[in-house]
């Protein structure tokens, strides 16, 4: 599954019982400056942009015969939000291709060579993907709570919070998470802007994106270009500094949808902002020497954007990954 997602760090941020993960103290210490107010405008502003947009798209949906929603042939999910201005429909689709030892997250785990015995305990990080997440999966423990219900249960979903926050104590640490005894709260990613501003000012530090606009179902004037939700994702930023959204780069880079520029200037969405960090997909690098053994994997969407900034930031693995599956809660799926 190509979803390259990176956990650089997880805080703690709400808690699933009455006891606190986070001292009250520690959330109010992350939001003492912020503008709560500021992000409450805006998380409204966000919201009613969101709903508006959907409304217009699902009105032409009844019209054209458009799909609203859709499981791809992939095993991913797609959500219809709003309509481009050539009349097309825009839809966010999940990133279906996709470890701790490749981005040296295993050097801070207890036993790793940094000596930091750092592993996620009474940490929480959001992430936002098509669908829900099997809460009950024996890889993550009852650790994920789902925050709202968008219908079945998503493999992809599924997937990507294993590679988060899997449980080093299952399937012989084959799935371990990037911080295995982190927790995590989980959304649907409609309305992802507005939640996001939500859980920002009530101390969110960090989530994780591995989904987008995919390249070839855009007007190429759009790939590249800083749009309204590459300008939202800063704005919420802006307002909220210490948060930090990792969105996946895509996988868009042989689609074909912008050949001409020999395989460079594909990132949409998200992926365009400026102070999120965006992630490239490569395969596993297991010794790290230097840059000649990295390899970047095929499909992995490149920048620069439009008004010439370097992206993606950075690269983690992509290609490979063995992590929980949504078929049941002993499922697993190398993708």
């Amino acid at each position: 599954m190509k979803n390259t997602i990176l956990v650089c760090s997880l805080t703690t941020l709400f808690c699933f019982t009455n006891a606190y993960c986070q001292t009250l103290a520690e959330r109010h210490a992350i939001t003492a400056n912020y503008d709560l107010q500021a992000l409450s405008i805006l998380e409204a502003e966000l919201r009613q942009d969101f709903e508006t947009n959907q409304r217009i798209a699902f009105e032409m949906a009844a019209q054209k015969g458009w799909e609203t929603h859709m499981i791809l042939p992939n095993g991913g999910n797609a959500l219809l939000v709003g309509v481009f201005d050539n009349g097309t429909p825009k839809y966010y689709a999940t990133y279906n291709r996709e470890g701790a030892i490749t981005t040296r997250a295993d050097r801070v785990h207890t036993g790793g060579v940094a000596g930091l015995d750092l592993n996620g305990e009474n940490m929480i990080a959001g992430v936002w993907d098509g669908g829900l997440v099997r809460e009950s999966h024996n890889l993550l423990e009852d650790r994920v709570l789902q925050i709202d219900n968008p219908g079945s249960i998503s493999s992809h979903a599924t997937h990507v919070s294993g590679t988060m926050v899997g449980s080093a104590s299952q399937v012989n640490g084959q799935a371990k998470g990037m911080a295995p005894m982190a927790e995590l709260l989980a959304y649907d990613f409609g309305a992802d802007e507005p939640e996001m501003t939500s859980a920002a000012s009530q101390g969110m530090i960090l989530s994780n994106h591995s989904y987008g606009i995919p390249a070839d179902n855009v007007p190429l004037w759009y790939i590249g270009y800083y749009d309204s939700n590459a300008r939202n994702i800063d704005r919420i930023i802006y307002n909220a500094p210490y948060y930090l959204p990792i969105i996946a780069a895509g996988n868009d880079r042989q689609s074909g949808a912008n050949s001409s520029d020999g395989g460079y200037d594909y990132l949409t969405d998200k992926g365009v902002a400026k102070n999120n960090i965006v992630v490239a997909a490569t395969f596993e690098v297991l010794d790290y020497e230097d840059a000649s053994d990295v390899f970047m994997s095929s499909f992995s969407s490149w920048g620069p954007t439009d008004d010439g900034r370097i992206k993606p930031d950075i690269a983690a693995k992509g290609v490979n990954m063995y992590s929980a599956s949504g078929a049941s809660n002993a499922s697993y799926s190398l993708t």
